[in-house]
């Protein structure tokens, strides 16, 4: 006989087994940390208030906070009035205009201003990054659903660099609100 039987093998195979299916359990538990998990889901700001104290002007809620990567999204309810108004961001004060003027497309239009005055026009209902070489962004006009040719209905802006960025309605100018992004 070879002294060890196949019972004595089988219990050692399990042992084995079961140790490192332990180990391997006990690993996953203290490497899991869920508050390491990234939210990658846009956090939601309505434009144009919509509450019964404040049902057409306003930013819901006027203040947010994210870490830098993240992004807003700026949204019009379908069933309020038709106001229009805009998410703008100025970080210079030469690029200000005045914000009725239909004409010009930095304000109609979603808009970036860069650091090297170069305009870039997008189309409706856009999706834009702030990397911390902008003088202006804008949302263009919003109305609710984009019921206006032209108009968007959404607006996002993803947030790379920390720090605390404010923005109005440039047809409203006592609307405002703050994005404050931390690292």
């Amino acid at each position: 006989m070879s002294g060890i039987s196949y019972r004595n093998r089988t219990v050692d195979v399990l042992f084995i087994l079961g140790s490192i299916v332990g180990v391997l359990s006990i690993f996953v538990f203290f490497s899991y940390n869920p508050t390491a998990a990234v939210n990658t889901a846009p956090v939601r700001v309505q434009v144009g208030g919509g509450n019964i104290g404040n049902p057409l002007f306003g930013y819901l809620p006027e203040n947010v906070e994210i870490n830098a990567g993240g992004t807003v999204l700026w949204y019009t309810r379908p069933l309020v009035p038709g106001e229009p108004h805009t998410v703008t961001f100025i970080f210079d004060n030469n690029t200000m205009i005045n914000g009725f003027l239909v004409a010009v497309q930095r304000v109609y239009y979603p808009a970036i201003i860069d650091s090297n005055d170069i305009t870039k026009i997008y189309l409706p209902n856009a999706h834009v990054t702030i990397t911390g070489n902008e003088k202006y962004i804008n949302s263009g006009w919003m109305f609710p659903g984009g019921s206006v040719p032209g108009t968007s209905s959404t607006f996002s802006v993803t947030f790379e660099k920390p720090g605390t960025y404010n923005y109005s309605c440039l047809l409203h100018p006592w609307m405002v609100g703050k994005v404050v992004v931390h690292a």
